[in-house]
């Protein structure tokens, strides 16, 4: 598949939910931030990233690329070693900042967290 260019990406990006545009970045200094991800194997660099604060903002922009054709990619805290997090175009879901852990099962050994949460967290 030929990765899409930013300028692709953004037209793609035209009518996503209003209320999403101050977390839609397209600037060079953003995208270059994603290029790698924790294992520093890998170089791609997103056409767009979407900084979500809610797995309802991480559904609007899911639906909206699936209708749209663009290629998504999830960065959680980058920890990934073989560049899974990253998006040569497209569009990366920055969930860094959903962070909360709303129920840790410990007799189960299961927790349920946002997609931004650090295993040191549910373990300490």
């Amino acid at each position: 598949m030929t990765p899409m260019t930013t300028t692709e990406t953004l037209a793609a990006l035209r009518g996503l939910d209003p209320r999403l545009s101050e977390r839609v970045h397209v600037d060079l200094a953003s995208r270059e931030e994603f290029r790698s991800d924790f294992g520093r194997m890998v170089n791609r660099v997103p056409g767009a990233v979407v900084r979500c604060n809610s797995t309802e903002e991480v559904a609007v922009v899911v639906r909206h690329c699936r209708a749209h054709g663009i290629p998504v990619h999830v960065r959680n805290q980058g920890h990934t070693q073989s560049g899974q997090s990253c998006s040569d175009g497209g569009v990366l879901l920055d969930m860094a900042a959903m962070q909360t852990i709303h129920k840790i099962d410990a007799e189960r050994l299961t927790a349920t967290c946002d997609g931004g949460v650090i295993w040191r967290d549910l373990v300490a």
